[in-house]
């Protein structure tokens, strides 16, 4: 019953959402959408989470699941297609694909399929992505194929086709996303952990593409320079947050390498900063 009680208010709080949403875009009003998007990314965050509802078995579970199936996914579907617009409306059209994905992803809507293609294609030319790139997004997105494919698949999906953009200005939300998905419980596929910790450590966005490519491979396969970038930067980044074991195993793989005088300064600095614990 409480359960029950849970999901409905749940699916109340949505529709408040959707409404607000429905009247800032309505009004093109480009400061009052902006100041609404912080709220309503609240709701968008808790809505990766509401499927954990609809997974019980027990009495109660099926009766909100049957509540929330029909109508708090609907509500969902149509509220983060509004969110997308308000991006779109804000001219922050790497967001505004961001949430179409995610609209189509987690709540996939056959009625939505048409007008979020249009503005998915509009954002994506607007970001810099070129149009066969984003409908071959759209094809792997298809409402009619994903609402066969369980909820905590489609997550790991989602994450896939986001990298695959390579946009910087989503790895922020993207990488909130990938741990919202080690929360849920979800097995995270080697190519998005290994995504998730050369930003982690801040690889220079410029360089990912490079690196990423050798995942298909072996970490043997990087070239001197990646090694060296990225050595140095892991060593950097677990010395700052007091990882001393990995900041040793990272150092010693930079201390390692065939390094020119400069490099070997930098050795002895981290080094010295990892004895004194700085």
């Amino acid at each position: 019953m409480f359960l029950f009680l849970s999901v409905v208010l749940f699916a109340q709080s949505i529709n408040t959402e959707l409404v607000y949403l429905r009247l800032v875009n309505g009004q093109k009003d480009k400061m009052l959408i902006k100041d609404n998007l912080r709220n309503a990314e609240l709701t968008a965050d808790s809505l990766f989470f509401v499927h954990k509802a609809k997974v019980n078995d027990s009495v109660g579970g099926l009766a909100a699941k049957a509540v929330v199936q029909q109508k708090d996914d609907l509500l969902a579907s149509y509220f983060f297609k509004e969110l997308g617009m308000s991006y779109f409306y804000t001219k922050n059209y790497p967001m505004a694909m961001f949430t179409f994905l995610r609209q189509r992803y987690f709540y996939p809507n056959d009625t939505l399929n048409e007008i979020v293609s249009a503005y998915f294609v509009d954002a994506a030319a607007f970001s810099g992505i070129k149009k066969n790139i984003a409908e071959f997004l759209l094809r792997k997105s298809d409402p009619a194929t994903l609402n066969k494919i369980p909820f905590e698949e489609r997550k790991v999906m989602f994450l896939d086709k986001v990298i695959f953009l390579n946009l910087e200005p989503l790895n922020g939300e993207l990488s909130k996303y990938v741990d919202f998905t080690r929360e849920s419980n979800v097995k995270i596929p080697e190519f998005v952990s290994k995504w998730a910790f050369l930003t982690k450590i801040n690889v220079p966005h410029s360089l990912m593409e490079g690196y990423m490519n050798y995942y298909k491979g072996a970490l043997d396969s990087l070239n001197f320079k990646q090694k060296k970038i990225m050595y140095r930067k892991a060593a950097r980044y677990y010395l700052k947050h007091n990882a001393w074991v990995e900041s040793d195993k990272y150092i010693g793989r930079y201390c390692g390498l065939p390094l020119k005088i400069n490099n070997r300064i930098t050795c002895c600095w981290l080094k010295l900063r990892r004895g004194l614990h700085l």
